[in-house]
């Protein structure tokens, strides 16, 4: 037996426990064989609380983490999409296609709200591609998470996102272990981090302290991306060079930052001339492009790529002295700090 998070072998017994195994390396609890009858969901309806107050405190601590990931013509898979209201808070920010997940009885009142609704897990979707998938106490009730969070990889594009949150171990601070029969697993950080690791995603931020419900007021929540293979990583930045330099253009500032963060590319975009600063490397030669001082008659009509983290304001300033406009200058640091998909926050509805 492995841990289903981290696939460690340092397994703990807890026969007194209802969650029987413990993973020694990442905290994990879980049932290994769930002693109770698996719950037909089918059957269940009206599963959130019917306290307002706190249901609506629930939407608006989760839309503060949703609003900045939206954007126009976003397609949503929420896993466990309830009765809709969620969904009706995040529809309500602009156009997108909202589709989700349920298996309870309140998929019936989903379908008047959300543009779809499906009835089947996640494991059972095949061939579609989401932008944005969200999961809120969800996870927790799957027995096979392994393949539910792989099926969740497969389920979001290469610039895709993922929200999920669970309860913070037990959920609250006052309780060891979760006394909830539905829930079939106990994260910690490093076993929730373990998993989605596994599964091919890439961390963004983890947090807790998130109001589920009076019993589960301490939960997790992850927003994660899918670990992009070396050669789509690659083309990626490439791609966001080509954005930035889309004319001719030269590089000025061929210190440690350009050979570091641009020459591995360069073969796939080659500047027109190579310009730096310092006198002493003028004449040398990179690539087929000797390096050499800015000239105004050569080099008026090109971008200038700032080659440099360090002294980009210094040579921003000496670009400047040259007389280049400030909308012909393109800095590195801009270039990398680039969202992976480049859809800005003035972009969002």
């Amino acid at each position: 037996m492995n841990c289903p998070c981290c696939a460690s072998a340092e397994i703990l017994l807890r026969s007194a426990k209802r969650l029987s195994c413990a993973c020694a390396a990442c905290g994990h609890q879980w049932q290994s064989h769930p002693t109770a009858a698996p719950i037909d969901y089918r059957q269940l309806s009206g599963r959130n609380i019917p306290d307002a107050a706190a249901h609506q405190a629930k939407l608006d601590d989760r839309i503060t983490d949703i609003a900045p990931l939206l954007f126009p013509n976003l397609q949503v898979l929420e896993i466990g999409c309830a009765e809709g209201s969620l969904a009706a808070c995040v529809m309500a920010r602009g156009a997108m296609h909202y589709s989700g997940i349920e298996l309870s009885g309140d998929a019936l009142a989903a379908e008047k709200i959300l543009h779809r609704v499906i009835r089947e897990p996640a494991t059972k979707l095949h061939g579609e591609v989401f932008d944005l998938l969200l999961s809120f106490h969800v996870l927790e009730h799957i027995n096979d998470i392994t393949a539910e969070v792989s099926a969740w990889r497969s389920l979001l594009g290469d610039a895709g996102v993922l929200l999920v949150e669970v309860p913070n171990q037990a959920g609250h601070p006052l309780l060891s272990d979760d006394p909830n029969v539905e829930h079939l697993h106990q994260f910690t950080t490093s076993s929730l981090s373990a998993l989605l690791d596994r599964a091919g995603f890439a961390i963004e931020r983890m947090t807790c302290g998130h109001f589920e419900s009076a019993v589960y007021s301490d939960s997790l929540r992850v927003i994660a991306r899918p670990c992009l293979p070396p050669e789509s990583k690659r083309t990626a930045l490439v791609a966001r060079f080509r954005q930035a330099l889309n004319r001719p253009f030269a590089i000025w500032g061929i210190g440690g930052d350009y050979h570091s963060y641009v020459a591995p590319w360069i073969s796939e975009m080659p500047p027109s001339a190579l310009i730096d600063s310092n006198a002493a490397r003028h004449g040398e030669e990179i690539g087929g492009n000797l390096v050499e001082s800015y000239d105004p008659y050569q080099h008026k009509d090109l971008l200038i790529l700032v080659a440099s983290l360090r002294y980009s304001s210094d040579i921003a300033r000496d670009a400047k002295s040259c007389g280049i406009a400030a909308e012909s200058l393109v800095y590195l640091a801009d270039i990398y700090g680039l969202p992976r998909h480049k859809r800005s926050a003035e972009n969002a509805p």
